[in-house]
């Protein structure tokens, strides 16, 4: 698949789900030095070019729990201008529901014992 097609792939499922009402994070992965963080960049212009949407590239190098994802998202979100007046309330809503998913995962594996441990 050429940088093309995978762009267009990335663009194109991306903006069908934000269209939808839905946050959305996608993860470009690969080699070192084959330019994942030139083909985010690029995309992330082309999102709010082309469909006015506001992206937000975050580097997750060095991430090694989900506290240091969600401290990366946070701070790439204040740095990528999110907090201008005319965007700051779509951006409210979308941290609002990133937080709630980020809850929801701290939940569900106490669920799940609780499920468990009634079974036995």
């Amino acid at each position: 698949m050429g940088r093309r097609e995978q762009i267009d792939r990335i663009l194109t499922r991306g903006v069908r789900q934000v269209t939808e009402g839905k946050p959305i994070a996608m993860f470009v992965q690969g080699e070192y030095g084959i330019g994942k963080s030139s083909i985010a960049a690029f995309v992330q212009r082309l999102a709010e070019k082309d469909h006015g949407l506001h992206g937000i590239h975050v580097s997750l190098g060095g991430a090694r729990e989900l506290l240091d994802v969600a401290a990366s998202v946070l701070e790439a979100t204040l740095n990528s201008g999110a907090m201008d007046r005319s965007r700051s309330e779509r951006v409210r809503g979308w941290i609002e529901r990133y937080l709630d998913w980020l809850q929801s995962l701290e939940k569900a594996p106490a669920a799940r014992t609780r499920a468990n441990a009634r079974r036995t």
